[in-house]
């Protein structure tokens, strides 16, 4: 039997999966290439080897027309607004993860990665402010759903994926107190977060487990600044 094991003791970012999912799916370049197939709107997936720190790993990247969507810490700028994270507290935000050892049998580990890794605070970018956030728009399930049913995906992909966003907006939807169909995503509805969850639900089906175990999921501490204002860690639809 083929096991899949998930190690989320760093968090389970949607960029650190789809790099711990395709160093066992094979080649980066060639990864990099199926995933682009599956023609996400306006997206192109960039995967390739990197060294940090003395520790090798792999680098996700999600180019959305063209630009990366950075991840940054909520940071007050020097003239008065504050950055959100580009993913929405429903994602599960992982740190930098490292390790240093590869394994042999099926098995998948949070690998290093760019998205998480390292927090970029040089904002001598002298564009406009709220660089980040123009793919950020409020989606609906509709929308969502719309989107996945567009790509070249299975059958099987697309329905796992819709069923992600399932979760996340019944989630929602008790926080709200409002139907599925009424929810709006915020960050987790942006183009680079509909890349991760077919990314990983493509990667998922290419490795072909028959049982997948996942650690537990660390979950942090504290608060975060998103759409809905100061929340604490976990928010509450990641707790729902």
């Amino acid at each position: 039997m083929k096991t899949l094991f998930i190690d989320c003791s760093m968090g389970a970012a949607g960029d650190m999966l789809t790099a711990a999912l395709s160093e066992i799916a094979g080649e980066p370049a060639a990864i990099a290439a199926e995933l682009n197939a599956l023609s996400v709107p306006d997206v192109e997936y960039k995967i390739e080897k990197t060294l940090k720190m003395g520790v090798t790993g792999t680098s996700v990247r999600v180019l959305v027309k063209g630009e990366e969507e950075e991840s940054v810490d909520v940071h007050e700028h020097e003239h008065g607004h504050s950055e959100m994270h580009t993913h929405d507290h429903d994602e599960l935000h992982g740190h930098h993860h490292e390790d240093g050892h590869h394994h042999d049998h099926d098995h998948a580990d949070g690998h290093d990665h760019d998205h998480g890794g390292e927090h970029h605070h040089d904002h001598d970018h002298g564009h406009a402010e709220g660089h980040h956030h123009g793919h950020h728009h409020h989606t609906s399930m509709a929308d969502i759903e719309a989107i996945i049913d567009g790509t070249t995906a299975s059958d099987r992909v697309k329905a796992n994926a819709k069923s992600i966003y399932k979760i996340i907006a019944d989630a929602e939807s008790k926080v709200h107190d409002t139907t599925v169909t009424e929810i709006h995503f915020h960050e987790v509805g942006a183009m680079d977060a509909v890349a991760d969850v077919m990314a990983c639900c493509y990667l998922m089906e290419k490795l072909g487990a028959d049982r997948i175990v996942c650690s537990p999921v660390r979950v942090g501490a504290g608060h975060v600044h998103c759409a809905h204002g100061i929340l604490p860690v976990p928010a509450p639809a990641t707790a729902n």
